[in-house]
């Protein structure tokens, strides 16, 4: 089968992220190499979090987040621009606002709703920034969040649901590769 479609831009993504108050760049944004070094760091204890999401693990994700809340404060500034540091200001909002938010919740279903808006930020930082990082693949399903829908992003092109446990795991399809 053919991914063509995959490479066109998504503009209900970004759509979404505006109706959200998450700032998405149309050009990549100038960062320097350490930001993009810990900006990758924080995408792959994302990814672990993921995991810990599809095997319905709060414990895990708890620890998953709070690992993600600690490497969050060792990304440095991107760039002395000020359109990616007006960009990066939002994004760590964002995050440490529902990493924060996603530790208090009280049960996985008010983690999950966190976890979709830490994974709307991290998809508009990975569309934003100039990062040496490829095959990303942003995965949504329509039944997450009692069918509001949902994204996620995976470094696989095979589903494994954050949102539906490992029950419903391959409930979902790929809508787009980054960067």
């Amino acid at each position: 089968t053919s991914l063509d479609f995959l490479q066109q831009p998504n503009y209900f993504v970004g759509e979404r992220l505006s109706k959200k108050s998450i700032f998405l760049s149309e050009e990549k944004a100038p960062s320097y190499r350490e930001f993009s070094q810990q900006v990758i760091a924080f995408y792959e204890s994302y990814l672990v979090l993921v995991q810990d999401l599809v095997e319905e693990d709060p414990e895990a994700a708890d620890r998953s987040a709070q690992t993600m809340l600690l490497l969050l404060d060792f990304i440095p500034d991107p760039f002395p621009h000020p359109k990616s540091k007006e960009l990066w200001a939002n994004h760590y909002k964002g995050y440490q606002q529902n990493l924060q938010a996603f530790l208090e919740a009280a049960d996985l279903q008010q983690k999950r709703s966190y976890f979709s808006i830490l994974s709307d930020y991290l998809y508009a930082t990975l569309k934003s920034f100039d990062l040496p990082i490829d095959d990303i693949h942003l995965a949504y399903c329509s039944h997450a969040l009692n069918q509001q829908g949902a994204f996620w992003l995976t470094s696989s092109h095979r589903i494994a649901n954050p949102y539906l446990g490992s029950s419903n795991s391959p409930c979902g399809k790929i809508i787009e590769l980054l960067p």
